[in-house]
């Protein structure tokens, strides 16, 4: 590599990493890391490694393992492959030598143990080093040993096991899971989720985790479960930070377990427990958060949850950041540090205490979700709150206005509300909406903030030009996506016409990155069409960054965007 380059190698890593973000579809990454791994041998061989994401696999046959071969490989880069072996033909095709180039990538492995059992020899080569995520199923006569387990490469950070079928148990129907002779390779595990799906009492000895010394997070799916075990866990692990519990636990006993998991435990960042059946004292759950430090996630799961629970208590709790029990929002009486809300069709805001709560003690608020008609209004009286840290606001509902008045004095409060807050980045509303007021707002009204603009049920079709040529004056949006509401079989507006449009946006815009308005008709394009868009991306290449069409043109459309590196797959 250039000695003296001229942006430090650490900036130029960030650069090409912010590019890479950007490439959803497979051939695209590949594409973009051959291209840079020709820089030079250096950059091939020590950046291309610190910018590629796992570029997944799902093989489940020997044909696809034979095209993973043919296809990825001679592009000579170092790529990381994600397999299922779940079949014997294809373990003995995948033990052949011609695949150790495939072996020393793999970073994903999803198998059976007796797979490993039978074949670990031939499966894991010294080159394993870049095995991370190790998935294991377990039937009914597997039992586990280190002798089957000793090739297992101590790279692997992420362990997944599923016990199936009749496992070994008492007389007593006990199960005991032991995991030393599977976990004694495995020193440097830092996650581990165990599913035990049969219907009986876990004895689970968890000595061999405590010796994980880099274990923080555990996720354990077990319907009969003992609570003194989930006690024990939070209390014995010392570096564990998240914790997800799945089980049939007694409701008589969930308030005073999460109770102690909270008041005791300061090292959890994440906490999720999904109990069959879950009626509790809420002021359990207040009463452990007040005298907890760390946490930063809570998600108590289940069906309706708290509905019949009146808390008595109030929320002194500053480090909490998100929560999906919503009757928490009410309790606090002082400011939080809640930074995501979900509101569903349930929760009528601007009708009880909650809208109240938002404004004093919820200030943190960065991203807020609302469902349900009942809350239509909501969106722009939060707008109105006018909140510096609230940057994103998604509004959805399945029940959509149909009223013409309804949706004029809507989008009248909508955009008036959106000229009075000056923080908001990301906007998405899915409900019926026109395009006339839209067009009107973006070329009087240069948003401040506004980067991100989605509206998924809007009629524009009628207007396309108009709101083209509003695109084009305005210079601080740079995503947009705008979908019909209707998709009308018969409309004067022809593909050819639409395309000239949206290429007038692209080439007129240099703000644009990211564009896709849904097209209308069924009729082909010309040569002419697509030798003009062609010409349009060559042109505009520095600032476009993804283009999506939906229409009998797209794949070609799609073929050629993806010549200029821009990407054509939904995020």
């Amino acid at each position: 590599m250039n000695s003296n380059p001229s942006l430090p190698m650490y900036i130029v890593i960030k650069i090409l990493k912010h590019l890479y973000s950007y490439f959803f579809k497979e051939e695209l990454s590949i594409k973009f890391l051959k291209l840079i791994s020709l820089v030079s041998k250096d950059f091939k061989d020590k950046i291309v490694p610190l910018i590629r994401k796992n570029i997944t696999k799902h093989v489940y046959n020997i044909e696809s393992l034979k095209l993973c071969l043919n296809k990825l490989v001679p592009i000579s880069l170092d790529l990381g492959y994600d397999f299922h072996l779940n079949d014997e033909e294809l373990i003995n095709e995948y033990s052949k030598e011609a695949y150790d180039c495939i072996r020393g990538n793999l970073e994903s492995l999803y198998l059976g143990y007796n797979v490993i059992s039978k074949y670990s020899s031939k499966l894991f080569v010294p080159s394993s080093e870049n095995l991370k995520n190790l998935s294991v199923i377990f039937g009914k006569q597997d039992i586990i040993s280190s002798d089957d387990t000793k090739e297992l490469p101590k790279s692997v950070d992420n362990l997944s096991c599923d016990f199936l079928g009749d496992l070994q148990s008492s007389e007593s129907g006990e199960i005991t899971i032991d995991l030393d002779g599977l976990l004694q390779p495995l020193e440097n595990l830092n996650r581990i989720s165990l599913r035990i799906l049969k219907p009986a009492a876990v004895n689970f000895n968890f000595d061999p985790l405590k010796n994980l010394k880099y274990l923080v997070s555990l996720s354990l799916n077990a319907r009969n479960i003992h609570q003194y075990t989930i006690l024990l866990i939070t209390r014995e692990l010392e570096h564990l930070n998240s914790l997800s519990i799945f089980a049939e636990l007694d409701y008589r006993e969930i308030s005073s377990m999460i109770l102690s998991i909270l008041s005791e435990n300061n090292k959890l960042l994440f906490f999720k427990l999904k109990p069959k059946t879950y009626t509790c004292n809420i002021d359990s759950v207040i009463e452990g958060l007040n005298r907890n430090t760390k946490l930063l996630d809570l998600h108590i799961i289940s069906d309706g949850p708290f509905r019949k629970c009146k808390p008595t208590l109030k929320l002194t709790n500053t480090t909490l950041q998100k929560t999906n029990i919503k009757a928490l929002y009410r309790q606090w009486k002082v400011t939080s540090s809640i930074h995501t809300i979900y509101i569903d069709s349930n929760e009528l805001i601007l009708n009880s205490l909650l809208f109240k709560y938002i404004k004093i003690y919820h200030t943190n608020i960065k991203v807020m979700h609302i469902e349900g008609p009942g809350n239509i209004s909501t969106v722009y009286e939060i707008l109105k709150l006018n909140s510096p840290n609230l940057k994103t606001l998604v509004y959805g509902s399945d029940i959509l206005l149909t009223e013409t008045d309804d949706i004029a004095q809507f989008e009248s409060h909508f955009y008036e509300s959106l000229k009075i807050n000056k923080y908001i980045q990301n906007l998405t509303i899915s409900t019926s909406l026109t395009s006339p007021p839209l067009c009107q707002f973006l070329k009087d009204f240069h948003h401040p903030s506004l980067t991100d603009l989605s509206m998924n049920r809007i009629t524009f079709w009628d207007n396309l030009e108009s709101l083209t040529e509003s695109l084009i004056l305005n210079r601080n949006l740079q995503s947009i996506e705008l979908l019909e509401l209707y998709d009308i079989p018969e409309t004067p507006l022809d593909q050819s016409t639409y395309l000239k449009l949206i290429c007038s946006v692209l080439e007129q815009n240099h703000n644009i990155q990211h564009l896709r308005i849904s097209s209308p008709g069924t009729s082909n394009l010309t040569k002419s069409d697509f030798n003009h868009f062609k010409k349009v991306l060559e042109n505009n290449i520095s600032h476009i960054f993804s283009i999506h069409f939906i229409n009998n043109n797209e794949n070609i459309l799609n073929d050629i965007a993806l010549e200029y590196f821009i990407e054509t797959s939904l995020k």
